[in-house]
């Protein structure tokens, strides 16, 4: 987002008063303090990107001492130490962007709020609410921000969580308060940080699936299963070996179709089990899918074999139309009728063949012709050659240099692009924390 809504985050810092005396810069004293922000995976790739490597620039620019806990859990906690000043000069940033997170989300004309969870020592937890509650109310009244303080402790840990919710202004302030109330009340004795705790890949944890979403159990709150999991699930099933057979499958589910999405290959199995089991069934429904003819080998197998492993595995009934009954444009109609769960099975089954098919073809092509471009020279790397993946960037790279690629048409098949939201801090893309102006400097 622009400037505006957090331009005077920052400079507002200048002039936040009415709790207690402060001392430095702009009002801030230099103790040192740790400030622990909980923040989700998804907040966590926004604010640093997918290898994070904006959070070394972001302490390189501000000089405050980051760290954020081991990736895997369902949620991570960036630490921010050293003076107070210092501290701000790098959350006003992150709040920043924390701010611009929700805006994207939102709605214009019902933003939701931010909600910031710190993790708080208990023994400051009492001197942030204050006698009776006088202290938060102090500084809800000060900065518009709710604030809510936890009276259970994190897991395995002496520190509590204290939640702010309010705009991204308010957000700021409020958590300068609830630093400033910490650096004044010291702590007795050690500090057990709460760590969220790592999704072991050894441990077995039951899929639950609700609502096109996988979810496992974590620390007793439902979070989303990894996309590996739910591969590795699939990977059990019948399906299993046809889908570990297709180069990236389910890395761009969210974008494809149904038919080619593991968590919905998972509710559709888990349905025609029950339904199995219950002798019941959903409505049949019918669904067809135009194959180019140069496939339909493929579909059908040596005298229908291919076709007939399709039946048994899905559960649909599936017919393939003649040679004599193509449309104008060389394709032939497959026909697929039986319950919803059924059907998306037989269009993976389908869509799977026909994408392994093209798969060996390419390789065949590629192995001893090359790509007539200025890349050709690889191909007669023996450990290139054999890999599809390699082959494949190959390709990608021949084509961008100036030579011919390939064209082949695959229908049933989208591609997806990787456009994503702006991973730098600043506001031009330029992947740096943009700290230009007034808006958020100190």
């Amino acid at each position: 987002m622009g400037g505006g809504g957090m331009g005077a985050m920052g400079n507002s810092l200048g002039n936040i008063g009415g709790i207690g005396n402060r001392e430095g810069g702009m009002g801030m004293a230099n103790t040192f303090l740790n400030l622990r922000i909980m923040i989700t995976r998804e907040e966590v790739q926004y604010l640093f990107g997918t290898d994070e490597t904006l959070l070394q620039l972001l302490r390189q620019q501000t000089g405050a001492n980051i760290q954020m806990s081991d990736p895997g859990a369902h949620e991570r906690v960036v630490s921010i130490a050293g003076g107070l000043d210092t501290i701000f000069k790098a959350f006003s940033l992150v709040c920043r962007k924390l701010w611009e997170f929700v805006m994207g989300l939102s709605d214009p004309s019902n933003p939701r709020p931010l909600v910031l969870r710190l993790a708080v020592p208990a023994q400051q937890c009492g001197s942030i609410i204050g006698k009776q509650g006088a202290k938060i109310k102090e500084i809800r009244d000060l900065t518009g921000a709710q604030i809510n303080v936890s009276q259970e402790s994190l897991p395995d840990s002496n520190e509590r969580t204290v939640e702010i919710i309010g705009s991204g202004e308010s957000c700021l302030q409020t958590t300068y308060h609830v630093c400033c109330i910490m650096q004044e009340t010291p702590i007795k004795g050690d500090v057990m940080p709460y760590i969220p705790k790592s999704l072991m890949p050894d441990l077995w944890r039951p899929i639950i699936l609700a609502a096109d979403q996988a979810y496992i159990i974590e620390n007793g709150v439902a979070v989303l299963a990894p996309p590996q999991m739910v591969k590795n699930a699939l990977a059990e099933t019948p399906l299993g070996p046809m889908a570990a057979s297709i180069p990236n499958f389910g890395e761009h589910s969210a974008n494809g179709p149904d038919h080619m999405n593991p968590i919905a290959l998972m509710a559709a199995i888990s349905n025609s089990q029950r339904d199995k089991m219950t002798g019941g069934g959903g409505p049949e429904i019918t669904k067809e899918m135009l194959i180019d003819n140069a496939v339909a080998g493929s579909v059908i197998g040596k005298s229908g074999s291919k076709v007939g492993e399709i039946r048994k595995i899905s559960g649909a009934q599936v017919h393939i139309s003649t040679e004599d009954e193509m449309t104008p444009g060389g394709e032939r109609v497959v026909t697929m009728c039986g319950t919803p769960e059924s059907v998306l099975l037989a269009q993976f089954l389908v869509q799977s063949n026909i994408d392994l098919y093209k798969r060996d073809r390419e390789m065949e092509r590629n192995q001893g012709h090359g790509f007539g471009g200025p890349l050709d020279s690889f191909v007669q790397n023996e450990g290139i050659r054999n890999n599809p993946e390699a082959m494949s960037a190959l390709n990608q790279m021949n084509s961008m240099m100036g030579g011919p690629g390939r064209n082949d048409r695959d229908r049933g098949k989208g591609g997806f692009g990787r456009g994503g939201p702006n991973n730098g801090f600043g506001r031009g893309g330029n992947n740096s924390f943009d700290r230009g102006g007034g808006n958020s400097s100190f």
